[in-house]
């Protein structure tokens, strides 16, 4: 059903194009990730929301 829709459209290149960009930013953002950011920073990171603020106090004590 979806093949003799499909066969004489133009315009399916759009659709793989965008998937190709997508899976090739997700492959960047993973290199960077895992490859150029080193294993301190990466803990430093994903510690900064646990983080206890030094001064001033929470937001909500306005």
């Amino acid at each position: 059903m979806f093949q003799e829709f499909y066969n004489n459209s133009n315009l399916l290149a759009w659709p793989l194009l965008g998937l190709g960009i997508f899976v090739t930013s997700f492959m960047l953002v993973l290199y960077y990730v895992f490859a150029v950011i080193s294993k301190n920073d990466r803990d430093k990171m994903a510690a900064l929301p646990l983080e206890q603020e030094s001064t001033g106090g929470s937001r909500n004590d306005r």
